[in-house]
């Protein structure tokens, strides 16, 4: 409860509302609609989502602003397709908490490169080379 005697869950704006940006109804899609810990499938998240672009792309950005989103390569009882959302991070809807989260593992053009040499031009997550459609 907050000062005002309402819950955190009641403040927060539906996911649908058409007046959020993607980023901002993802995040909220993750409380209401998946839950802490709990898993779901990108069909599942662009399902919600239908007609909206770079959905996937949206819901990564919540890392910069501290949400913990783990695919296979962070918890190797996911498969594939899967992913657990870990913990919420800031909430992006309210105004002016959307900071982004400095890190110290961010990843810059040159390391990119390097990686990608290193790994055969190969994305990790799904195979597939630059220039190929997902």
């Amino acid at each position: 409860m907050d000062t005002h005697g309402t819950t955190q869950a009641a403040a927060r704006p539906d996911w649908q509302a058409s007046t959020l940006g993607t980023m901002k109804r993802v995040a909220l899609w993750l409380l209401a609609e998946v839950g802490e810990g709990h898993t779901f499938t990108k069909n599942q998240l662009r399902d919600a989502f239908p007609g909206t672009s770079q959905v996937d792309r949206r819901m990564r950005d919540l890392r910069d602003y501290g949400w913990v989103i783990h695919t296979n390569r962070e918890d190797a009882a996911l498969d594939a397709s899967e992913q657990r959302f870990v913990s919420q991070g800031a909430p992006v809807w309210v105004d002016g908490k959307a900071v982004k989260v400095v890190s110290d593992t961010t990843v810059t053009a040159t390391q990119r490169r390097e990686i990608m040499y290193r790994d055969g031009n190969f994305c990790r997550s799904c195979g597939i080379t630059p220039g190929e459609t997902y």
